[in-house]
């Protein structure tokens, strides 16, 4: 998968995370000064299928270089741009940024509503991106069931809205592929009788032209 990792400098050493992430993805990475500027015009140029932040957060955003914030609602617009299915928060207090981004377009977020410690935040990262390579082919959900322990550091928002149209094209493959009946069966001995009858009419009918 191709991931975009934003690891502005916020006192926070991210390099263990970027290098096993690179281990297993097409990733690139806007680290040292960030700006907004250098994530829109980095998503505007390359299609992600997942944008992931290595900083701090709070309500507000995500904390790009000297202090800066990354709103919830900028996070969504460069999602945008190429459909973006996933934002991964790997940063303290971010689920109202979840929140936001899901409801505007964003079919995953996985995010953390306590302070994670630093030396620990990369961990189940480099599990959930394992997964996504191997065992989950690509599903999200099943990446991040495989690895969180329930222990409430990390959660998942999904895009009910996602979620209803597959149900619904689930719903309508299975009304397509509904198995032959016995009335199924009968209507189509019908229709085979009342074929085979006016072919016959038809034989007879041509043989008689011919004879007369």
């Amino acid at each position: 998968m191709r991931v975009l990792v934003v690891a502005p400098n916020v006192d926070l050493n991210a390099r263990p995370e970027i290098r096993q992430i690179q281990r297993k993805h097409h990733v690139s990475t806007l680290d040292g000064t960030v700006t907004a500027e250098d994530i829109y015009n980095t998503c505007r140029d390359t299609a992600f299928d997942i944008i992931h932040f290595a900083s701090h957060s709070n309500e507000k955003g995500v904390l790009l270089s000297e202090g800066v914030e990354f709103t919830p609602e900028e996070i969504a617009q460069v999602a945008r741009l190429h459909e973006t299915g996933c934002i991964i928060f790997n940063s303290c207090l971010s689920g109202r940024p979840a929140a936001y981004v899901i409801r505007h377009g964003v079919r995953y977020a996985i995010y953390s509503n306590i302070e994670l410690l630093d030396t620990q935040a990369w961990k189940l990262m480099v599990g959930f991106y394992d997964s996504l390579q191997n065992g989950a082919k690509g599903n999200v959900l099943v990446a991040f069931d495989k690895n969180d322990n329930g222990d409430g550091d990390y959660g998942i928002n999904i895009d009910i809205r996602y979620v209803m149209s597959l149900q619904s094209s689930a719903i309508l493959s299975t009304q397509s592929q509904k198995p032959f009946t016995r009335d199924d069966m009968l209507r189509y001995s019908i229709w085979l009788l009342f074929a085979s009858s006016l072919l016959t009419i038809f034989i007879i009918i041509a043989a008689r032209m011919v004879g007369g």
